[in-house]
């Protein structure tokens, strides 16, 4: 059984090839079993200032390690050499991935204020959540559909996988239709276009992991 988690935090100096760094990772957390692909499947999720971060494939048996002695062994690791190297299991990375999608909405947003020329409502991040002004607090995969977002520098998570599961639900069952949401200042919130592009995005990321799903 395969897992999939995220590796942040690593310094640029430990950017080399895949195969040396995962090997270079199971010395860190001090994995010493013979199995085969305990890490594997790693792509690269982005650089930030002096670090990067990757994404994994690990197997059930090395993360039952990583969770009693690998995650000492590493924060062992990050105190001796100044780093902050983390790895994130799914859950983890639903909850981090969320959080970073109010960012990147929030940015969205700014630069709509900014195209018209007019300072933004007050926007704040209330944990996995964005409170826009008085219009209220909203989940951020909420937001993306409201907004129209287009998505196609988000480099995270798709929005069916960050979906809780209680609103996949009620999509399925057609408890929920979901409106457009108005922005103050900004009148229509988007142009005609753009709405399109977007959902037309989403629909083809989630239809895309459907299709991954029915071959698996």
């Amino acid at each position: 059984m395969m897992d999939q988690i995220r590796v942040i935090g690593l310094p640029t100096q430990m950017k080399k090839e895949y195969s040396s760094l995962m090997k270079e990772l199971l010395e860190i957390v001090k994995y010493e079993d013979s199995e085969e692909s305990a890490v594997s499947w790693p792509s690269m999720i982005g650089i930030t200032g002096g670090t990067f971060g990757i994404r994994l494939k690990v197997t059930y048996k090395f993360w039952e390690f990583f969770k009693m002695e690998g995650k000492k062994n590493l924060a062992a690791y990050n105190k001796k050499n100044g780093t902050s190297i983390r790895f994130l299991q799914e859950k983890g990375l639903k909850q981090k991935d969320r959080e970073n999608l109010c960012l990147y909405i929030r940015n969205v947003i700014r630069n709509r204020y900014e195209e018209r020329g007019i300072p933004p409502i007050v926007m704040q991040l209330r944990r996995d959540k964005l409170k826009l002004g008085d219009l209220g607090v909203y989940e951020a995969v909420v937001l993306v559909e409201r907004l129209h977002i287009d998505l196609k520098e988000w480099k995270g998570l798709s929005i069916e996988k960050l979906t809780d599961e209680r609103l996949l639900d009620e999509r399925k069952n057609g408890r929920v239709v979901m409106g457009p949401l108005i922005l103050p200042g900004l009148g229509s919130e988007i142009e005609e276009t753009t709405t399109s592009t977007a959902v037309k995005r989403i629909h083809e990321q989630d239809q895309g992991n459907i299709s991954k799903k029915s071959k698996g």
